[in-house]
């Protein structure tokens, strides 16, 4: 089994009366020292969701007092405040204690994991439902194709194949953004300057996607599917987008000079989304608050939703 340590604990409830924004949206608040965040999303029926995230090291005693946490959290942030004056909450608390995201061996004689049972991700990708879909079809895939693949454990051994190649790409990003918001690279030579690197080069990299609504369809749609994080985090497109983020606010470039080579966006599985798809998925909103610096992420609406199999009610 491959794991990757979890670094923070999650609690949310749904709220009415909750103030929403002109259009739909999800915003993020990171606290200064990277530890933790307020997570606030518009849901159906006129309800949001605000979901607070605290370092592992705290959740014993935010357990004990689940709703003062949740209270505290997001209403020690003057924005949320002033948007939940009137904010009351509808549902209990639901939080999640610290569960490593890891990848389990998911077949032999007779048996297969699916969803969750055989691999786990951070709940705040938002990808748990999806690739739980996506392994059963996979799964159900391999089983009609038992006879071409060498017998049922071959077509098995080729589904979890396809099953980690697929979702790999997402894994290794979180885990690596945990490492760092842990500081585990502080450790390495030159630790202290590296952190400095990161910091600003994660702040400008915001700054660029929040300029330009097609960079920012294009980043939203890691989380949801359109876009390849390969193809987002390739050198040359990151390199691209903080050029023209230094042309922009350095030297006063009205418009960015250069732009990366468009690549063709694939879903999960190798098939080409067509363009409605592929333009539904990208039609996401974000507004990212990191470092106090607000992020405009925004298009035309806004869909999100995370399942995990873990969460439980807090009273």
């Amino acid at each position: 089994m491959r794991a990757s340590p979890r670094r923070s604990c999650i609690f949310y409830a749904y709220y009415a009366d909750f103030a929403q924004l002109d259009e739909p949206s999800a915003m993020i608040y990171a606290s200064d020292d990277g530890r933790g965040g307020v997570l606030v999303f518009d849901a159906d029926s006129g309800l949001t969701v605000v979901s607070v995230g605290i370092p592992v090291d705290q959740f014993d005693s935010a357990r004990k007092d689940a709703e003062g946490t949740l209270e505290r959290v997001w209403r020690a942030i003057p924005p949320l405040m002033a948007r939940g004056q009137r904010a009351r909450r509808v549902t209990p608390v639901m939080g999640q204690g610290p569960q490593d995201s890891y990848y389990r061996q998911s077949y032999g004689p007779g048996w297969a994991l699916v969803g969750d049972a055989g691999h786990y991700i951070d709940p705040v990708t938002g990808q748990g439902i999806n690739y739980a879909l996506r392994s059963a079809e996979l799964l159900s895939r391999a089983w009609a194709l038992r006879k071409r693949r060498a017998g049922l454990l071959g077509a098995l051994t080729e589904y979890q194949q396809r099953r980690d190649e697929e979702t790999r790409p997402m894994f290794d990003l979180v885990a690596f953004g945990a490492r760092a918001q842990a500081g585990e690279f502080a450790t390495l030579p030159f630790g202290s300057v590296l952190g400095g690197l990161a910091l600003q080069f994660n702040t400008r990299l915001l700054r660029a996607i929040a300029d330009d609504p097609a960079i920012s369809s294009r980043y939203v749609g890691i989380f949801n599917g359109a876009t390849p994080i390969g193809d987002f985090y390739n050198p040359a497109n990151l390199a691209t987008l903080l050029l023209n983020d230094s042309l922009r606010h350095d030297f006063g470039a009205a418009a960015p000079l250069m732009s990366a080579p468009a690549r063709g966006r694939v879903r999960p599985g190798g098939r080409r989304a067509s363009g409605i798809q592929d333009t539904r998925r990208q039609l996401r909103s974000s507004c990212f608050i990191t470092q106090g610096t607000c992020h405009h992420l925004r298009s035309a609406g806004c869909s999100s939703i995370t399942t995990n199999t873990t969460l439980r009610a807090y009273r």
